[in-house]
């Protein structure tokens, strides 16, 4: 996921300008100017947020498609099941939930369905404006999603 690669390399680059730029303001004691400054950085921290799980959504679609296609070709599970699927959901694989296309890629019990759940929930809270106020862990988001597409790749 070479994006996603330059997408954090890109986060940390603003991440630490922001820290440097807050430590500035607090050390001249401009206190104003470095908590709308916080504020910024909360606001970029979700920016980014929202781009790493869209990043990883972007994934999981190109292999749940894949998935389906070589279902079809009788390379992977039940071909008569995946055809029907192709025949509803056609090249348009996002005509299924987030959710739906990770359960292609992985048993629905694993514990990782409920971290992509959480994720997901607070991507479209944020994305829709519901949760400005959210507080984002971004290198913990990116850690826990490269480890799931690393999951998913492996996945039979």
């Amino acid at each position: 996921m070479k994006r996603f690669d330059d997408v954090m390399y890109a986060y940390l680059t603003a991440d630490n300008g922001f820290a440097t730029e807050i430590e500035r303001e607090r050390e001249a004691g401009r206190i104003e100017i470095a908590a709308e400054l916080e504020r910024l950085r909360r606001l970029n921290d979700q920016a980014y947020f929202v781009l790493i799980v869209a990043e990883f959504e972007q994934y999981v679609s190109d292999l749940a498609l894949r998935r389906v296609e070589d279902g079809r070709r009788g390379q992977y599970g039940d071909r008569r099941v995946c055809s029907v699927l192709w025949q509803r959901i056609g090249e348009d694989i996002t005509k299924l939930s987030f959710l739906d296309r990770v359960a292609l890629l992985m048993d629905k019990g694993r514990f990782e369905l409920a971290e992509l759940n959480k994720l997901y929930r607070t991507r479209s809270e944020i994305a829709h404006g519901r949760a400005l106020s959210a507080v984002v862990d971004v290198p913990n988001t990116a850690r826990t999603v490269e480890r799931i597409a690393s999951l998913l790749q492996d996945a039979p």
